[in-house]
């Protein structure tokens, strides 16, 4: 209430204005009022024109100049001779970055199907670019060059793997130094930045580099600076994890005496410094705390990146970005995905202006990059891609009770997120992975089980069967006691018992393996050869135990695999597919893909290769997620070669795809998450152990364990040399601390398209297939058929017929063959195998040694070739040199190799000795 006359507070000796001072108040406060206004205006409209000359002074970064600098800069491996030029793909992120930085936008960009982005690499062109694309001047007619504008970059979520493809790649030391002598020689007056001038000046002693390091030895990797030394990079806040200029090289060589000030190294000075905000770090500290201004921020939103964050990356990303404009102010921000939904989210929601209001129509600028490759850089001849045209396509999935289940359980998980009970919600979306990884399996639960521990022991096996075992995860959302559990405790209980039921079923069958069965079924006698495609070669080869063992068709099946008319593969095998020859490619009519997730699919249809009918399998919620991302790709131009693929496909899935209620918004559905198969954490390099057999088992940073017996030979690496080499000593000789190479299962699938393994195996079992047909022609018999009925009979196999064995003497076109078409015509069974060598005359360590091999040429699980694969890389990693020799025409490919090992080295924490029958406990 106002104050008036018969108010009690007020003062009834002060006189009361009248009205006409009561006008003057009004005019004089309406006119203060104006004035402020007037003079808010002006300073708003004075500020902006200041923004807009400083913006109209500021030196502009051009993309035509960037890209002419990147082109003339050489660039190399180690080793290599031949000249190498940034990849196109690369190059458009470059143009991308150089824009984003200066309009300061926001953007997204898709990199897919096949292009694994590296920021850091992003970072390091650009710094290049920026150095020479400076304008050419004159200092006391010295050629010189005009400063540079520098690169302040930052990488969220960061790790130090995002360096990895850049210390590979090798820049031109003579190119470098002199482009740095020019700056140099600006760099050298009088006023000039004291860290620009240092950076010029260590980067210009790059020329004097000849591979000699402080052993008095010449190596290549010391010719030339790598990629990843171009600019100093680090941590946000502390000293932990930072690399200066030329780390690598000025470690080794005599780089070490430079005498510098060290101001192109400090991130507080520095006019090229990449920083590294982790997801673990505090992020409102590190950004408060950090130096100087930032042009760029790239965001690593990749699978791997958005692993690192979590489930709730978004929220994680959204509070990022307001720590940096709160911390930081505007900046240029570059979102790199690999997902169209994320990619969608992004444009959409997360990097969209406050200012675009609540209408999706305009999202934010992105773009999209559709490579088949993630190369940094690239030879000049550069093929085009070819698609091959898909004629029939098909789309089969399941649901039932299972499907029903999982929708509850998600339903369960958003309504725990709601009430804020994260660990709920994390309980829930764990079974929801275990009940899908359950019934996508080719065969029953239990059958797994078993073959599991049959092909890899009793401790490998319980570390990948965990991931299929809902007992605990149950136990856990029954003991919680968060919000959810007290709102909802009838409908957990009630859950939990429905969950244990379904669960329970898979034991005894799952939903795809009948499923497979009858796809499979159709196939068993076509004319034409069959291929089957699944997430991983441990899935493929139970596949295959599986359909081998079924009693209606398991003859047929083991037939035609034996005669490689059905080829159960894995990503990598159908990686070797695509680059056969069209000829002996086109043979194969049929791809069935097996329980691929979402983004598989996706992938799998982006394929330049595809056979001429294509059915994939999957439960209904990964079909209706992949045709909804379908669906998005088909509105992106960029993506036209494939469109008529995905419509296709799009079309079929909808159709297979049988849910209760109405449609789901593309954005705003919840994302039916990807669930993965995990590969084990244990190497066992021990294969089948006899009872007290002593066993050496070594567990390494990362959680990691290697199963040994005391006399394996393992790789370590010896950091104790000017480059570090590999060496082996064995398993009982190992102790804590020392460095091992482990070669698991990352380690294979980095290897696999660096260094195909299989040739070496193509060229022993072409030495099989001679020794067979010699000790053939001399069994008694006046036929091939006579000799045929000798070699079953003394092989006594009831299973072994006069037909089956034929097709393991027909050799003779494997002679003739190539190389790389070479296929072993073998048994597939050791026990098989053996009692086929043994019949031959062929003695059992022979015999021992030909297995190894067969295993390794027909891709089978690495579950049971992980010994074969183990001794295969050990020989090549430590005799490398006598490697190459042996094998010039690969000699690159091996010193790819025993580079990239390094980054599979892990640190011993623990070593223990077992005995055998502890070991099938």
């Amino acid at each position: 209430m106002k104050s008036g006359r018969f108010d009690p507070k007020r003062d009834p000796h002060l006189r009361h204005p009248s009205h006409r001072e009561r006008i003057e108040q009004a005019a004089t406060a309406l006119k203060q009022q104006l004035e402020s206004r007037s003079r808010h205006l002006a300073e708003r409209a004075a500020k902006t024109e200041a923004e807009r000359a400083a913006n109209a002074a500021r030196p502009k970064r051009s993309t035509a100049a960037y890209r002419a600098a990147l082109a003339a800069i050489p660039l190399s491996r180690s080793g290599e001779p031949a000249r190498l030029s940034i990849s196109p793909t690369y190059q458009r992120l470059v143009d991308i970055s150089v824009r984003c930085i200066e309009d300061r936008s926001r953007e997204p960009v898709l990199c897919w199907p096949e292009f694994d982005a590296s920021p850091a690499a992003v970072a390091a062109f650009l710094t290049l670019a920026d150095n020479a694309s400076a304008e050419p001047i004159k200092r006391d007619t010295l050629d010189a060059r005009a400063a540079p504008l520098g690169l302040r970059a930052l990488i969220f979520p960061y790790a130090s793997s995002v360096h990895r493809p850049l210390r590979k790649l090798y820049v031109d030391k003579d190119a470098l130094g002199r482009l740095h002598t020019q700056h140099q020689v600006r760099a050298m007056r009088q006023g000039e930045d004291r860290a620009l001038a240092d950076y010029h000046k260590a980067l210009a002693r790059a020329k004097t580099l000849t591979g000699k390091a402080l052993d008095g030895n010449t190596y290549d990797e010391f010719q030339h600076p790598c990629l990843d030394e171009m600019l100093p990079y680090g941590p946000c806040t502390g000293g932990d994890g930072r690399k200066p200029l030329l780390w690598h090289v000025k470690s080794k060589t005599d780089l070490l005496k430079i005498s510098r000030s060290g101001d192109a190294d400090n991130p507080e000075n520095a006019k090229f410094y990449l920083f590294g905000l982790r997801a673990s770090d505090n992020i409102a500290a590190s950004l408060k705390s950090m130096p100087k201004q930032l042009d760029i921020v790239f965001l690593d939103l990749a699978r791997t990146g958005r692993n690192r964050l979590g489930r709730d990356w978004e929220s994680r990303v959204k509070s990022f970005l307001s720590e940096l404009d709160r911390n930081v102010g505007a900046v240029a921000i570059l979102a790199l995905t690999d997902d169209p939904w994320t990619f969608d989210k992004l444009r959409f929601e997360t990097l969209r202006s406050a200012t675009s209001g609540k209408s999706r129509s305009k999202p934010a600028p992105s773009d999209i990059i559709f490579a088949q490759a993630s190369d940094l850089v690239v030879s000049n001849n550069s093929a085009a891609v070819d698609y091959t045209p898909v004629i029939k396509q098909d789309a089969i999935g399941f649901s039932g009770d299972v499907e029903t289940l999982l929708r509850r359980i998600r339903a369960n998980a958003r309504a725990a997120s709601d009430l804020g009970d994260g660990v709920a919600t994390e309980l829930l979306y764990r079974l929801s992975g275990i009940l899908r990884r359950c019934a996508s399996l080719p065969g029953s639960r239990r059958d797994f089980s078993a073959y599991v521990e049959m092909e890899a022991g009793s401790w490998a096996a319980a570390d990948l069967l965990a991931s299929y075992r809902a007992g605990s995860v149950i136990a856990e959302i029954k003991a919680n006691i968060g919000s959810w559990a007290q709102h909802h405790h009838a409908e957990l209980t009630d859950l939990c018992a429905s969950v244990e039921l379904v669960w329970a079923n898979t034991a005894q069958l799952t939903p795809m393996a009948p499923l497979l069965r009858d796809v499979v079924k159709r196939f068993e006698r076509a004319s034409s050869r069959t291929a089957i495609l699944f997430r991983n070669d441990m899935l493929s080869d139970f596949a295959s135990f599986v359909l081998r063992r079924d009693e209606e068709i398991g003859a047929n099946i083991d037939a035609r695999i034996e005669k490689n008319m059905l080829l159960f593969l894995d990503k990598e095998s159908f990686d070797d597919l695509a680059t056969l020859r069209t000829t002996e490619r086109n043979q194969i009519k049929t791809l069935i893909c097996v329980a691929p997730t979402r983004s598989q699919i996706l992938a799998l249809l982006a394929r330049p290769w595809l056979p001429d009918s294509l059915i994939i399998l999957a439960d209904s919620d990964t079909l209706a997620s992949a045709a909804r991302d379908g669906s998005r790709l088909l509105a992106y131009p960029e993506l036209s070669a494939i469109h008529k693929r995905v419509s296709a496909f799009v079309e079929k899935a909808g159709k297979a795809v049988h849910r209760e209620g109405g449609g789901v918004d593309p954005i705003q559905g919840a994302l039916d998450e990807d669930v993965e198969f995990p590969a084990s954490s244990v190497v066992n390099l021990a294969g089948n152990v006899r009872p007290n057999q002593p066993t050496i088992r070594l567990r390494f940073s990362g959680d990691q364990v290697v199963i040994a017996r005391p006399g394996t030979k393992l790789i370590l690496l010896d950091h104790s040399r000017a480059v570090p080499i590999f060496t082996e000593c064995e398993a009982k000789d190992v102790d804590v601390g020392e460095r091992v190479c482990v070669i698991g299962d990352a380690f294979l699938e980095m290897a696999r398209p660096m260094l195909n393994i299989t040739v070496r195996a193509a060229e022993e079992i072409r030495d099989y297939h001679r020794m067979v047909l010699d000790r053939f022609s001399r069994l008694q018999g006046a036929s091939d058929h006579d000799r045929l009925v000798s070699l079953v009979t003394a092989m006594g196999l009831p299973t072994v017929t006069v037909q089956r064995a034929s097709y393991w003497i027909d050799l003779h076109d494997q002679l003739c063959v190539p190389l790389h078409d070479v296929v072993p015509h073998a048994p597939r069974e050791r026990p098989t195998f053996m009692a086929f060598m043994a019949a031959l005359g062929i003695s059992e360590a022979i015999a021992a040694r030909f297995w190894i091999w067969a295993v390794i040429a027909q891709r089978t699980s690495r579950l049971r070739a992980a010994l074969s694969f183990h001794d295969a890389y050990r020989t090549i990693l430590i005799d490398t040199y006598a490697a190459q020799s042996g094998n010039p025409e690969r000699a690159r490919e091996i010193r790819r190799l025993k580079a990239a090992a390094q980054d599979f080295v892990a640190v011993v924490q623990e070593k223990t000795e077992h005995r055998g029958e502890r070991d099938r406990a």
